[in-house]
């Protein structure tokens, strides 16, 4: 993709509001900062993260290896359609005795799971630039007006006298709370506006910025959780592949297959990576699994 929502620049937003989160202790400023720092639930797919380095063993420890065990422990309910698949075939593998003739009957669907997850990827990086050349100018002025409100907000507060400012972020938390009631609101912004000439009209602005900000900054979340599980699933189908070829015998499939789960999370397609492969042997065809 070109064009995305990167997780630190989403990030840098929530730090952005912190202040205000810290001073007054509004729950509106907490839903948010939960937002900006959760993101979106990835399911098992998430576990890529822990691939092992290159020329890592396929057969690592049982912690941090995705492979086998691993999947079959997971709930169907929890993985992706191509994932439930696999998970399937490699029921079969691993309740087998023989596992390089497991490996035979198994071979070609698994091969054909980790194409589809590939086609998947494609398609998902499709629909995303789509989506976000709509996404993002809403996302950028969303976050441009929640900076705009916070030079105030901080003007605002540079007044408050450092011993005070634990008692008036408290007063403006009760201020903004649903919960206070109408007269005890009333009385509080009476008070603070007294003696914080403008502190209230800028905390409210700077508030309200970030309420009106958090439904394009979901939709950014939910679209990049949504490529992170698309990108993460051919890494993670090719690493329990190399595990099954490992368990039958195919050491050097397993090398190779777990190789380009390395170099996609590298960020390399494995067209690249093959043709760099291709380059470092003078020019001779890349290693494919079942090559031994």
């Amino acid at each position: 993709m070109t064009t995305r929502f990167d997780a630190t620049d989403v990030q840098a937003q929530g730090n952005m509001a912190a202040d205000a989160a810290v001073l007054t202790g509004a729950k509106l400023h907490a839903d948010y900062q939960n937002l900006l720092a959760t993101g979106n639930d990835v399911k098992f797919v998430k576990v890529a993260d822990q691939a092992p380095a290159p020329g890592g063993d396929a057969q690592g420890g049982d912690d941090q290896q995705i492979g086998v065990k691993a999947l079959l422990a997971e709930d169907p309910k929890n993985l992706t359609p191509n994932l439930k698949t696999l998970q399937g075939l490699a029921s079969h593998f691993d309740k087998a005795d023989d596992k390089a003739k497991a490996m035979g009957e198994v071979k070609p669907e698994v091969e054909k799971t980790i194409a589809a997850s590939d086609a998947a990827l494609v398609t998902a990086e499709k629909a995303a630039e789509a989506k976000a050349a709509t996404l993002k100018p809403q996302y950028e002025a969303a976050m441009a007006k929640v900076q705009a409100a916070q030079g105030p907000f901080k003007t605002a507060m540079s007044q408050v006298p450092q011993e005070a400012q634990k008692h008036v972020g408290a007063e403006l938390g009760l201020l903004f709370d649903d919960k206070t009631s109408a007269g005890v609101r009333k009385a509080i912004e009476a008070e603070l506006n007294a003696s914080y000439k403008g502190l209230v009209p800028a905390t409210k602005a700077f508030i309200q910025a970030q309420k009106d900000a958090m439904p394009v900054v979901k939709q950014a979340q939910e679209l990049e959780g949504s490529m992170q599980e698309a990108a993460a699933e051919p890494i993670v189908t090719r690493m329990i592949y190399a595990d099954m070829l490992e368990q039958s015998g195919d050491h050097a499939g397993a090398k190779q297959v777990q190789a380009e789960a390395v170099a996609l999370q590298m960020g390399m397609t494995i067209e690249q990576f093959r043709q760099l492969q291709k380059s470092q042997k003078g020019g001779g065809a890349p290693a494919k699994a079942g090559d031994n």
